[in-house]
Formats: C-alpha cells, structure tokens, sequence
C-alpha cells in the first residue's frame, strides 16, 4: 500500500466494536480496500455509539475512538519517509507510526498530558523520534523514543518559574528542535530552549527568559542557517522578535498588526519571511501577513485572504509549513455544512495563494470543525484531521497529497 496521493485514509486507532486483537468485531466497519487494521498496542477507550458517534463513523468508513484529547496533533516523518502521529486520548498522549504495513504504537502513552495539545509536538533529531509536551503541572517535555520507550532528555522537564500555567510550542528544522513558552496569562516573558540531540541550552537570558518581552501565545518557527524567530502577542497587536544564530540575542520587532484571533493562527518562515495565518469566525474568512521584523502586509489580495466560508461555514484553524523552495503552505479544514467538510491545502505561489491540485477530500458530515496537522518530505504533505461529535467520540485520519 502507498501513502501517497490524495485521500488514503489509514486507520489509526482503535474502533468502537473492535475486538481485543484490533480486528473489527462483527458489525462494525473499516475503511475501504486501501486502510489497514487497526495499530498494534494497546487499544484506546471504546466508543458506546451514542449520539451518533459510531453511526457517523460507520457511515464514512471511518473509525472512531472514544478520548477526551485529540483535540491537537502532532505529524512528522521519520528518516525513511514514514509518517508518525501523536494525539491525546484517555491514556495520554500516544505515538503511533505506520510500518509500512500498519500503524504500530511506540512505547506507553505519556500520562498527565495536556490533552487538548497545548505544546505538543512530533520531530526527527539526531536520527531519533523525539516528542514535546506539557503534562499537568505546566512541565515541558523533550523525550526521546530509543526504539522501544520513551525517556526525557536531559534538562527536561522544565518549567517558567512562578507561574502555574503556560503556553508552549515547538517546531524543527535540519536536525534542531526549538521551543518556546510563556506563562499562561501572558503575564511573563518568553522562554526559548534549543535541543540538537545532544545538549538542551537556552536561547535567552535570567534562566531562560526574554528580558522585556511581556508576550502571549508565542509561537517559533525556524530560518535557514539556525535563526529563529518567535511571533507572539502585545497589548499593541502582534509582533515578530528575531533569534542570531547560536545566541541569547534577539532583536524585538517594531511591527504590530491586529492581535485578535492569534489563538486561531499558525507561523512558520518562509522565503517571504515570517508568515501568519489566522481563522478569522467573524469574518468566515482565512487571512495571511507577512513581517519581517518591521513592518506587516497582506499576503495575497484582496487583504490577505486565503479562503472564505459562507455566513454560515466555518474555517478551522490551520496548520502552515513550507515546501522545499522555502513557499508556505497552509492546511485548514473548511466546513460549509452538515455534508460538505473538506481539508484544503493552499501554496503560496509567489502571488497568490493556489490550490494544490489534489488539495480537497472529503472529511466527517455532521461532525464538530476538524483540526489540522502537517508535515512536509519530499514532495510529500503528511496531513493528519482530527474531528469530534456532541459525544465526545473523536478519530482521526491520515492523508497525503503530492506537491508539484
């Protein structure tokens, strides 16, 4: 079986009616002739069917698991171009990883997790899978998967001291894992940490904290040559600070634009620079900037905007990679009504944001907005959706699509 192309749906969890073995029990259904029973390991909670949560399921060929969590997840590729996902469900946050033949579990679930995927993330360093979460007391979390479990690195986990909540994110770029967090509220500064695999340091100062920088949600996205730069929110608006290469120095953007809806947005750096993309529910629409450190611009006209719902759709909130020229990419799911949800990708093409030619498959009707996550290999765009009913009931779906 391949994983590339439009619309593969794999199976990934454990079904309602499956049996002890992972096979589906009598009456129950998989999807079609391209997914595979369900992964090895333990099986998550089983759904009851209530509220239609198996029924809808049942009726797309999907398969549902009964979890608080999976309202985030986390998608990488590892070093042969196997995708690996991690979600939250009753247990934890779990990872599984497709063989090639199915989607395996790797090691136990990471218990007293943030469910609702407050920093999680999943990345390849130094040839290893490695896992970034934040469990219940506010620690943040490096661990390291050896092949059979999963262990923190050293100096995790760690914490912002005197606050009892925070705002964690994480990415990777050429081997190098970055992550930065802030107290809950806003109310401290920004704290960054770099991990290549061996040694975990801080990119700021005073026990890892950004002097002068008061910041809400940051997110951090890396550049070519080990810069980054954290784009975050200020009473002003929202603003980019930029990371030297290797240093505790950074350079604090000047630039504010309308703060409002960052929880619904996503950043990552580009060839354009650094790139935000925001769902906006007031407006139905997606919409792009671009900063460089000084100023903010649409990315794309009219104003920026990538896509629009109707009145009564919902865009929800997306995920946004760069393909091998250094061009975003951005993942949502759209959701007109009860039976058109669709996951769009859209590729910033120079001037305008183009539709990928396989970027639009058809997700649950009747379902609550999906999720996203995204990774990149290749020519390859690993999406993984996640969606919800009034039950609780979620499952999640891998696809690939083919970036020309």
């Amino acid at each position: 079986m391949t994983l590339r192309g439009l619309l593969v749906p794999v199976v990934l969890l454990s079904c309602a009616g499956c049996g002890d073995d992972g096979e589906p029990a009598a009456g129950s259904e998989t999807s079609g002739a391209q997914t595979t029973g369900a992964a090895t390991g333990e099986a998550a909670s089983a759904a009851d069917g209530s509220s239609g949560g198996a029924e809808g399921c049942a009726a797309l060929e999907q398969t549902c698991v009964a979890a608080v969590g999976s309202v985030r997840t986390a998608i990488t590729f590892d070093g042969v171009d196997h995708p690996a996902v991690a979600y939250g469900d009753d247990a934890g946050v779990q990872v599984r990883r497709w063989s090639g033949d199915a989607w395996q579990t790797l090691g136990d679930a990471r218990p007293d997790r943030d469910l609702f995927g407050n920093g999680l993330g999943l990345f390849v360093v130094a040839d290893a899978l490695h896992l970034v979460s934040v469990d219940a007391s506010a620690g943040i979390h490096i661990e390291r998967y050896d092949g059979t479990a999963w262990a923190d690195v050293d100096g995790s986990p760690w914490s912002i001291p005197g606050t009892s909540g925070v705002f964690a994110h994480a990415t990777a770029r050429d081997g190098v894992l970055w992550v930065v967090a802030s107290g809950a509220g806003g109310i401290d500064p920004f704290h960054a940490r770099r991990y290549d695999g061996a040694e975990l340091t801080a990119l700021t100062e005073a026990d890892g904290a950004a002097p002068g920088l008061f910041a809400a949600s940051p997110r951090i996205a890396a550049a070519a040559g080990g810069a980054v730069a954290v784009a975050y929110t200020i009473p002003a608006g929202l603003a980019i600070a930029s990371n030297v290469a290797g240093t505790t120095q950074w350079t604090l953007g000047t630039q504010t634009t309308d703060g409002q809806y960052w929880d619904y947005g996503a950043f990552a750096w580009s060839a354009d620079g650094g790139v935000v993309a925001r769902a906006r529910p007031d407006t139905h629409t997606l919409t792009a900037v671009r900063g460089d450190g000084t100023v903010w611009a649409p990315l794309g006209d009219p104003d920026g905007v990538i896509d629009t719902a109707s009145d009564a759709g919902v865009i929800g909130d997306p995920a946004i990679v760069v393909d091998g020229a250094e061009r975003p990419v951005v993942v949502y799911a759209f959701y007109a009504g009860a039976t058109d949800v669709v996951t769009r990708a859209r590729r910033w093409d120079g001037s305008a944001w183009t539709a990928l030619p396989e970027g639009e498959s058809t997700l649950a009707p009747g379902f609550a907005p999906a999720t996203v996550s995204a990774a990149v290999s290749g020519n390859t765009l690993g999406v993984v959706s996640t969606r919800r009913d009034d039950a609780s009931t979620s499952y999640l779906r891998f696809e690939s699509f083919t970036l020309p």
